[in-house]
């Protein structure tokens, strides 16, 4: 009865488009835990079921190669059997790369990959699910680079927002100019590249950040609101929201999954606004 994930960096040509690959093994008869909101995933199941279940909605389970749109809130995963899953989460910028939809279609859903880019989307099941992690991670990495070589650039400004949800100001009207736009209009493009509104964006992206901090011990859970919450009360809220636990859970036996996901990010350097190292 184990639980063993893995993260492996990626190419630099693809530092800027998707988070770290992992790879995750599970042999737990049937797993159902507290994972947190997350970015949008690709992710390849090699062995076993394993399925996601959004707060206060019904399980969806995964395709053998699935795209999991963006999260305004928590999931919970889970897993039946000897479950072997190979992903990797997607930024912004590679959403506009890889994905033909419009982020704001597919918030909270679970969709076939194959659907989306054909039969090569299948290509990392070819591999062995004994053979190494890192040769399991290889395999992705090779089809996202290939897929790299016929896409179109994103556009700029979804750059922009990513560094404005992690900056140190997160003035609407500030990122709204910046952008040459109005809120409305702002609202609209955030929507389109990222899934949800900026402030939305914004608070997400704190808790995440606050929770990594927590996990790795750099900061007491009575403390981590001080910097980006009005009060303890407001932080509690929102982190409940995208984690799907209280931070007190989030240290005890209920938060073992998220929290174990959180602490290796502190082990993994990204240079990417919404990376969480």
């Amino acid at each position: 009865m184990a639980y063993h994930q893995t993260f492996w960096p990626v190419a630099p040509a693809l530092r800027d488009l998707v988070d770290h690959i992992w790879v995750m093994r599970c042999d737990m008869g049937q797993l159902d835990a507290a994972a947190g909101a997350l970015l949008p995933q690709f992710m390849w199941q090699l062995t076993g079921q394993l399925g996601w279940r959004p707060r206060g909605g019904a399980e969806h389970l995964c395709f053998p190669a699935s795209l999991l749109g963006p999260t305004a809130g928590s999931h919970r995963m889970t897993a039946d059997g000897l479950t072997t899953v190979l992903g990797v989460g997607v930024y912004p910028e590679g959403w506009q790369t890889f994905v033909p939809a419009t982020a704001d279609q597919l918030v909270g859903k679970l969709v076939d990959l194959q659907q989306v880019w054909g039969a090569d989307a299948l290509e990392p099941l070819a591999e062995r699910p004994e053979e190494p992690d890192v040769a399991l991670a290889a395999r992705v990495e090779a089809l996202l680079l290939r897929r790299l070589a016929a896409a179109e650039p994103f556009e700029a400004r979804v750059a922009v927002i990513s560094r404005w949800i992690n900056g140190p100001a997160r003035n609407i009207e500030d990122l709204a100019n910046a952008l040459g736009v109005s809120e409305r209009q702002l609202a609209r493009i955030a929507r389109r590249a990222h899934g949800l509104p900026p402030r939305l964006l914004a608070n997400k992206h704190r808790v995440l950040k606050a929770a990594v901090m927590i996990a790795a011990g750099a900061t007491d859970p009575k403390d981590a609101w001080t910097e980006d919450f009005a009060d303890q009360s407001h932080f509690i809220r929102e982190f409940r929201r995208f984690m799907g636990i209280t931070p007190a859970a989030f240290l005890k036996e209920d938060g073992w999954l998220v929290r174990g996901v959180m602490a290796s990010r502190t082990q993994i350097a990204s240079p990417h606004p919404l990376g969480l190292a």
